[in-house]
């Protein structure tokens, strides 16, 4: 019995553990390798769920030191689990109500 106890603590520690969202380095690798032109200087997840998750990236231009954000959308494959991009450069701005 103690043993069946121990292997359930397993599987559930590893469902917990493994099903996280890509790191900040994860993120920031994918933009620069994107976007020749501009450097990623952080990234934070946003909204999202257990799928799909919102990240707000800051950067800059190398051309000059105009600091901007731009939301990416990464999404979970069902089929394999592994993280892609779906959307790019998604509006972040806030709309007025009239």
């Amino acid at each position: 019995m103690r043993i069946i106890i121990k292997i359930l603590i397993i599987i559930i520690c590893i469902n917990l553990f493994g099903c996280g969202v890509p790191t900040e380095q994860e993120v920031i690798s994918d933009f620069n390798k994107s976007n020749t032109d501009k450097i990623a200087l952080s990234a934070h997840p946003g909204e999202g769920d257990g799928d799909n998750v919102y990240f707000h990236i800051k950067y800059k231009f190398k051309k000059n030191n105009n600091i901007k954000n731009e939301v990416w959308l990464y999404q979970r494959k069902i089929d394999t689990g592994e993280w892609s991009v779906s959307k790019k450069g998604i509006s972040c701005k806030k709309h007025k109500k009239d």
